[in-house]
């Protein structure tokens, strides 16, 4: 390339960004001076992005009762064991029992609700209502436990 074809050639380079230098400006002074009423796309978006977070939060939701009901029946096998009773002397009679079931605050599976009637040696007796699961374990009204 010769001396005379590189001026030219920065001279017509120099002319084409200076013409897209003022193409800029009056595009951007047009776009200032119109008025604002078109909502871009990004707002639009975000407009339609509510659905999409009230699934998510259901999902969490689910997903979080899921684990803490797992967590409840997981929970419930390593209960207190009932050699290690306080007081002695205890006869308890089953009275009526009702199947739980298979989902609920205790957790997943089926347990039973059982009134029973509760005497202690030279107290009165005690009528209760006893709905923790694992305690009774399809028990037919009548049955009597014993704890000496």
């Amino acid at each position: 390339m010769t001396e005379e074809n590189h001026a030219a050639y920065r001279k017509r380079r120099r002319a084409e960004l200076l013409a897209e230098a003022e193409a800029d400006v009056t595009r951007t002074r047009a776009a200032k001076q119109e008025p604002a009423v078109e909502v871009s796309p990004v707002v639009d978006a975000r407009r339609n992005k509510w659905l999409t977070n009230l699934f998510g939060i259901v999902i969490l939701l689910a997903l979080s009762f899921v684990l803490i009901a797992t967590a409840t029946t997981v929970g419930r096998f390593t209960g207190h064991d009932f050699a290690d009773a306080r007081r002695t002397g205890t006869t308890a009679t089953v009275e009526d029992c009702e199947r739980r079931g298979p989902i609920s605050l205790f957790g997943f599976g089926y347990y039973d609700q059982c009134t029973v009637t509760i005497a202690w040696n030279g107290s009165p007796s005690l009528r209760a209502l006893i709905d923790k699961p694992g305690f009774f374990n399809g028990e037919a009204p009548g049955i009597t436990f014993c704890h000496y």
